[in-house]
């Protein structure tokens, strides 16, 4: 009888120990990492105020997207009007061409991932946008200031009875490895800018929500 009245006093007692010393800042201590988060500014995954829309950091970021579209808009031109109408390549020669341009955007997942997990200089973006803009203005500098010769013409023979300049297959393929190694080169600073974005959008993302609904 005595064992049975005194288990809930000794229960008590336990507890009573078990909780002396301990305050209410230690308690909530334990559940840190388990508790919920606050909600950052504005619902944003990240911490981070929203981008002022005039500062030269988002005003150079438009006008690299300005520059991506001329050269994605006029690159792929190049073949059709230098290889067939300037130098009268094959359609074979002209289709090799276009398909070697358009293989760069076939590389964006891997420059993504170069990005990310090879910073240069300890910058993962804007590193590798300038990388990519000093060898696409290099590469477009050469394109436009080489010697493209005369037009391919049967009809204007030289003086040694052969077919007006006779090097246009290896100058085709010039021009177009060098549009090739452009169209790689702008991708270097392209891909960087659009996880830019992501960042952006990510710091303050109730505010780009309410600018799309508009």
């Amino acid at each position: 009888m005595n064992n049975k009245a005194q288990a809930p006093l000794e229960l008590q007692e336990r507890v009573s120990y078990l909780s002396a010393d301990r305050t209410k800042a230690d308690a909530d201590g334990n559940y840190v990492d388990a508790k919920t988060p606050n909600d950052l500014e504005d619902g944003a995954l990240r911490e981070g105020g929203a981008p002022v829309y005039t500062s030269p950091e988002v005003l150079a970021l438009l006008s690299q997207y300005f520059a991506v579209g001329l050269l994605y808009g006029s690159l792929p031109y190049v073949p059709y009007n230098v290889l067939v109408q300037y130098f009268h390549l094959t359609g074979t020669q002209y289709t090799s061409a276009k398909a070697l341009i358009s293989l760069g955007w076939s590389l964006k997942v891997f420059v993504g991932l170069l990005s990310d997990v090879c910073p240069i200089m300890g910058y993962r973006r804007k590193s590798y946008m300038l990388v990519g803009w000093f060898c696409a203005a290099t590469i477009l500098l050469i394109l436009g200031c080489m010697d493209h010769g005369p037009p391919y013409d049967k009809t204007l023979p030289d003086p040694k009875n052969q077919p007006f300049n006779i090097d246009v297959n290896s100058k085709g393929s010039t021009i177009g490895l060098l549009c090739a190694l452009a169209t790689i080169s702008y991708i270097f600073a392209d891909v960087p800018a659009d996880a830019m974005v992501v960042e952006y959008v990510n710091v303050n993302l109730n505010t780009c929500v309410a600018v799309c609904k508009r």
